[in-house]
Order: structure tokens, then C-alpha cells, then sequence
């Protein structure tokens, strides 16, 4: 710059470097590039965005010949004091709302990439749980676009640096709301009526937007003179007509007017209706009429079938199987359908797409509800019929993520009978709680053999570690052949004073887990019948039921057990018992009592009354394992027994016991998850961790996991579909 009236020696440096300043201004390396619309597949449009704090950004390139990204037109925009308080997620959607309005005319149509650095932004663009009402109808705006997502590093976004630009107070305050134009659009892309005319292709409509420019459409549309970009005689992959009906699909699928209106115009864009026809005279008249076969929504045997109904086809020219299918089926009104013995004709569904819409909205949607395969299949096989229908609806309910987490099925996991081999091998140990006596004790403390069922017990005012562990000690003393306890998880039982006790005299004692009840079950199904005995027997004085309990835990052990038939003392202590009416009204036991035997004869009396014994309990011990195995068998076949045990690295789902036991909880996730199997540390006890690799320092129980089952198997369809669809555009 000079002051005015001076003079400016203009040198060759001056000259050079004005003409390099010439030259940089007008290389490819700074111009905007042309768009082109003629290869969508090799040169996609790509749309780079960002949310900063103050502005959002956004800028569309695309490649040039050689291959080269380079950018068509950059875009900005100030956020105003409403928006600068948003977190940074609804940030960066907002920036993706604005930058596909601005690019609209470029844009909506066609296949493009959309680049961003967030993972959860990218999450939310492939499927949103509608949390937020206004992020589900940015959404809901951003998904009637065509695109694919792409991540890209916050250093190399160029939209970057287009979101941080200055800002005064005066442009926060009076900048319009981003969202603004889903007000009076109702969230759907518009155009005025001279673009809706019936003979205007998509590719004349895109041409016509460009020519016009995005603020003259903006203009129009506030002006209010606009219509939907649908027009009147498209249909949809289903050959249906564009118009009312998507309003009642609307109501039966996930995600309402939006979701079915983005289906009907992307099929409308996407597919061509290829129609052949016969023509055929009535018989009797003059008049003709025309029967249509849709060719593009059959495949394989089933558009042969429809060929060959309409006539398009001899019998010849088709396969021997469609000959034979094909007085199975029928036209009407253009579509094939499959004719049943004692059902109405089924709609033949062919291409993954279509079949997973009519699983998707007999599940997810308003007729759905969730249901398992069995209901959803009772809906869909009246009415629809394809290869392989019933392993695509399991498989599509089985992986469904809803359905899993509020899954009601329980798996168990299989019995493992306890085998001992006489008296004293295995020793329930367990306290029941009991009403206040007169006395002032509250508790039964008793120890029940696993075998004979013998019982002991001791009543207790306080269920003290010192109090449990003189007890065992004292049964111990007085049955030294005892060689294992058992007892559940409780403190009475899992504290110093016990465990320090029983260390010291020797003997073991196992702990149950606390989801397998049933491993201490001999001791915890007779509390009942002991407290019965008690009641009987205290009937006059309840409060003395701490008196009557040695009574009552005689009559027990004088009582033949079920399962052994032997009396429950008489296994324990390896010899016949007297009842005490024997003393006054004698049996043949007693009345055969020699008092003048010798010592001989005692001894080899005794000898044959010891081999008698060993004989008895092998037959008890047999007995009993017999029965055992039985109750395996039994409970294997009643209970949902998990069929294949769980490995290392398995992706399961955690049963969510804390709501089995609240009024609060009960729609609550019955199952949380997925995590991933990374260690066994016990026979039945894993650790997990999540996804991520982050460990849970948690262990859990096999029968509180189950298997998570995932989207897999239905991405894969949806991913053939769209390979297939890539490849029919590349043709």
C-alpha cells in the first residue's frame, strides 16, 4: 500500500513476485474443483464435518482424475448461545445437519462418504436408540440421505479449522437455530412444483437444484409454495404406489413415516420395474386385458415360475423342477403367490432386503412387539413364504439385542451326584431359624449324614462363630469316623473361629456356592420335617419347642429312611437297635438272647454280624446311587440343561439377579452384557471382561451366564444385499 499521490518504483523482484502470487492463485492446488456426476462408484462426493465450540464446519470433496481429493466447496456456520451449550456429540450431529442441507443439491440422490472422527457419532448414524427427541429428528433427516460412514483422525479433518473461527456476541445471538428449516419442512427434502413434474428424472431434478441454487429452493420453501419430491406413479420394491399406504406402514414399522418414506424413495431410485405381459382375449368379448409380472422382485426358480404363468416362457425353455413347481403357484395383481392345501395363497418374498423388512416389522414393529421366533413365525408364515423363512426368522430373533437382554429363559447346568461310600463320609451342617422359646433360644444348630441321614442337633440362643464351632467339635469328639463337613456360604460357618477349628482337629469343610442350593439339600429338606416333629410334639407349649427337640430328634433317627430302608441310627452306628417297647413287650430279637454263649460263639456271632453289615451298606451304598442317577436323569430332562459347556473367549450376557427380587426392577434388563469369557478360575466360576479387553474383577457362576448371540449372521445379509447393489451400479 501507498499514500495517495506517491510513486511506487516497480522493480523485477516486484515483477516476479507479483507473477508468482499470480501463478499459486490460479494452479489446481487452489482453485475449487468442478463437481462431476457421471461416476458415482469410482469418484463418490465426500463430506468431511466437524462441531467446534463456537461454529460448525463442513467441506465436500471429491477426487479428480488422477485420483486426488480435492475440495469443491467449504461451508461454515456460527452456533448461536442456545447451540454453544450443546455437549459434543450433539455438535458434531448438528454439523452433519447443516452441511448435508447446505449440500443438498449435491448430495441427496447419490451414494457419498461421510468422514468423521467420533466413534459414537458413527454409531448413532448406523442405529440410534431414539433417547432425544431433537437428535432423533436430526436423524431421522440425516438417514433419507445415501452414504457411508468413514473415520478419520481429528488432525487430518480439514473441516476442522472451518469451526474455529472468531466470533462476535452480536453473531452468536442473532444466528438462526441450525434446525430451524426442520420446522417448516417437517423433516422431509422438498422441492417446489415445477421440480415434482411427473416426466422429471432424478438425474434432470439433481440439474434443476443445481441451476437454481440452495438459497432459491430455501426461499421457495418459506414462501410455502413446495410438494414432496414423491411423484404419483412411483412405486416401491414391493410394486406399490407411493403414497397413503406408507403412512399405515408407518404405523407397523420401526422408526414411523420417516424410516418408510427413505425405504420407498431409495427403492423407488434404485430399482426399475421391468414388466412383461400377455395379452389374451375373454371369451365372449372383444376386450382385451393385460396381466403384469414383476420380474424384478423374483429370483431364481420363482421368476422362471412367473415367466412361464404369464407366458413369456415355454415349458420347454425352463428347467424340469420349475415344471413341476409351478402348478403350485398363481399371479394376481402382478405378484406371485404360492398356493397351500387349506391355506389362503402366500406372497412369495425373494431378496434379503425385502424378506428382512417383513421380519423386521413382524418383530421390531408395532405388530411385532418382541415376540419370540415361534410368535413371529405364527404371523409371517400365514401370509409370506420363501426358502429357508423359518432358520432366517430364528436367527433374526435370536440375535435380537432387546430381546436377549429381557430373556426369561433360565439354563441350567447339569447335576453331578455326590457318591459316598458309607456313615460319615459327607456331613450337611446348616441352622435354622426358629420361633423365640420360653427358654430364650432362637436357632437349631444340626448336622445330618449324607448317607444314613442321621441327625443331631443342639438348640442356640445366638448364632455365634465360638457357639457353631464348640458344637461341630463336640460331634466331631463323639463320631471320630466324620472325614468331611459341609456347610453353606453363611457367616455362622465362614468365619476364623469355625474354619480355625476344624483346622485344627483335621477335618475339612467344603463351602457351597451360593447358587447351588441343592449341593446342601440332605440337611435343608428335612428342616421341615423336624420342625413338623417339634410342633407335634410341643402342641400343648409351643414356647418349649428347646425342650422337645432331643425327642424329636430321636423319632427322627429311629425312622427308616425312604430311599436306604434302613433305620437312620441303625447305618450309623453299624448295629441292630432296640425300640424302647422291646424292653417291655419282647421280640423275637430279644427273646433270642442267649446269656450262656461262649466266648467263641460271641465272637463268631459277632464276626457273622459284621460281614452281614458290609453286605447291607454295599447294597445301600448301591441303592442310593441308583436313585441318585435317577434324579439326574429326571432333572436333566425338566430343566433347560445347557447342551454345550462354555469356552474361553465366548461372548455371554450376565443374568441380572438384582432384579429378580425388587418391584422396581421388573422392566428392568433381565441380562447385562455382552462381555467376554477371559479366565475359569473354578469348575463352574469364570472372569470376564468387556469388549474393549478391560477386565471385571468380578468372578461369576456358569448358571448365571448364558451365550450372547450377535447381529452377525444379519449384517452379512444386509452386506450381500449391498454388494449386490454396488455391483449391479458398476454394470
Amino acid at each position: 500500500m501507498i499514500r495517495e499521490g506517491d510513486t511506487m518504483d516497480w522493480t523485477e523482484d516486484r515483477e516476479a513476485a507479483t507473477q508468482t502470487l499470480k501463478d499459486i492463485l490460479s494452479s489446481n492446488q487452489v482453485t475449487l474443483a468442478a463437481p462431476c456426476f457421471n461416476d458415482e462408484v469410482g469418484r463418490p462426493f465426500i463430506l468431511e464435518t466437524y462441531g467446534g465450540p463456537l461454529a460448525v464446519g463442513g467441506v465436500l470433496i471429491q477426487r479428480s482424475e488422477e485420483g486426488r481429493e480435492r475440495p469443491i466447496i467449504f461451508e461454515s456456520r456460527t452456533l448461536n448461545s442456545a447451540e454453544r451449550r450443546y455437549s459434543q456429540f450433539k455438535k458434531e450431529v448438528l454439523a452433519i445437519l447443516h452441511c448435508l442441507k447446505t449440500f443438498q443439491a449435491y448430495l441427496f440422490g447419490r451414494r457419498f462418504i461421510i468422514r468423521i472422527d467420533p466413534t459414537n457419532i458413527v454409531g448413532a448414524l448406523k442405529n440410534y436408540k431414539p433417547i432425544n427427541p431433537a437428535i432423533g429428528r436430526w436423524i431421522g433427516f440425516i438417514w433419507q440421505f445415501d452414504y457411508k460412514v468413514e473415520r478419520i483422525a481429528g488432525l487430518r479433518n480439514r473441516a476442522d479449522g472451518l469451526s474455529r473461527v472468531c466470533i462476535t456476541v452480536e453473531g452468536v445471538e442473532d444466528a438462526e437455530p441450525i434446525d430451524a428449516f426442520l420446522e417448516y419442512e417437517g423433516g422431509t427434502l422438498v422441492v417446489d412444483h415445477e421440480m415434482a413434474d411427473p416426466a422429471t428424472t432424478i438425474g434432470q431434478l439433481l440439474i434443476h437444484t443445481l441451476k437454481k441454487g440452495a438459497p432459491a429452493v430455501v426461499a421457495e420453501l418459506r414462501e410455502g409454495l413446495v410438494t414432496t419430491i414423491r411423484r404419483k406413479e412411483e412405486k416401491d420394491s414391493w410394486g406399490a404406489e407411493v403414497g397413503a399406504k406408507e403412512e399405515l406402514m408407518a404405523m407397523t414399522v420401526e422408526g414411523g413415516r420417516d424410516a418408510v418414506m427413505t425405504l420407498a424413495e431409495a427403492w423407488a431410485q434404485k430399482e426399475c420395474q421391468y414388466l412383461v405381459h400377455l395379452t389374451r382375449e375373454e371369451q365372449g368379448t372383444k376386450q382385451k386385458e393385460q396381466e403384469f409380472f414383476l420380474i424384478q422382485m423374483c429370483e431364481g426358480v420363482f421368476k422362471e415360475i412367473g415367466l412361464l404363468l404369464v407366458g413369456n416362457k415355454q415349458p420347454t425353455e425352463v428347467s424340469p423342477k420349475t415344471k413341476e413347481e409351478v402348478e403350485k403357484y398363481v399371479l394376481r395383481n402382478d405378484h406371485l403367490f404360492k398356493k397351500e392345501k387349506g391355506m389362503i395363497p402366500r406372497r412369495v418374498v425373494c431378496g434379503r432386503s425385502r424378506q428382512l423388512d417383513v421380519i423386521q416389522a413382524m418383530h421390531d414393529g408395532l405388530a411385532g412387539g418382541h415376540r419370540s421366533s415361534k410368535g413371529t413365525l405364527a404371523k409371517i408364515v400365514p401370509l409370506y413364504f420363501w426358502p429357508g423363512m423359518i432358520g432366517m426368522v430364528t436367527t433374526y430373533c435370536q440375535t435380537c439385542l432387546i430381546c436377549q437382554e429381557r430373556s426369561s429363559v433360565r439354563v441350567y447346568e447339569p447335576l453331578r451326584p455326590t457318591r459316598v461310600q458309607g456313615p460319615g463320609h459327607l456331613v450337611h451342617l446348616d441352622l435354622a431359624v426358629m420361633p423365640v422359646s420360653t427358654d430364650g433360644f432362637r436357632y437349631i444348630l444340626d448336622a445330618r449324614d449324607n448317607l444314613s441321614g442321621y441327625v443331631e442337633a443342639v438348640a442356640l440362643k445366638k448364632k455365634t462363630g465360638k457357639a457353631v464351632a464348640d458344637w461341630v467339635e463336640d460331634f466331631y469328639l463323639r463320631h471320630p469316623f466324620v472325614r468331611r463337613f459341609i456347610a453353606d456360604n453363611g457367616t455362622k460357618f465362614v468365619n476364623q473361629e469355625v474354619l480355625n477349628r476344624l483346622k485344627t482337629l483335621c477335618v475339612p469343610i467344603k463351602i457351597t456356592k451360593p447358587y447351588h442350593p441343592e449341593a446342601n439339600a440332605p440337611v435343608e429338606r428335612r428342616h421341615r420335617t423336624l420342625k413338623n416333629t417339634i410342633a407335634k410334639l410341643a402342641a400343648d407349649n409351643l414356647g418349649s419347642w428347646s425342650r422337645i427337640l432331643k425327642q424329636a430328634v430321636f423319632a427322627e433317627n429311629m425312622t427308616p429312611k425312604r430311599i436306604t430302608g434302613c433305620i437312620r441310627a441303625e447305618l450309623w452306628y453299624g448295629r441292630e437297635i432296640d425300640f424302647p417297647i422291646e424292653a417291655l413287650a419282647p421280640t423275637w430279637n430279644m427273646l433270642d438272647d442267649d446269656q450262656h454263649l461262649s466266648t467263641e460263639e460271641l465272637i463268631t456271632a459277632r464276626c457273622q454280624q459284621v460281614t452281614r453289615n458290609e453286605e447291607a451298606l454295599e447294597e445301600v451304598v448301591n441303592r442310593v446311587t441308583d436313585n441318585r442317577m435317577r434324579d439326574k436323569a429326571r432333572w436333566d430332562q425338566v430343566k433347560n440343561i445347557r447342551k454345550e459347556p462354555l469356552q474361553l473367549g465366548e461372548n455371554v450376557l450376565v443374568r441380572n439377579s438384582a432384579l429378580e427380587s425388587t418391584w422396581s426392577g421388573q422392566l428392568g434388563k433381565r441380562f447385562k452384557g455382552p462381555y467376554r469369557i477371559a479366565k475359569r478360575v473354578g469348575r463352574n466360576t469364570f472372569e470376564l471382561e468387556d469388549l474393549d479387553g478391560t477386565t471385571i474383577r468380578v468372578s461369576f457362576p456358569e448358571q448365571r451366564l448364558v451365550r450372547f448371540f450377535s447381529r452377525d449372521p444379519v449384517e452379512q445379509w444386509l452386506q450381500e444385499v449391498q454388494d449386490r447393489e454396488t455391483g449391479e451400479l458398476t454394470v
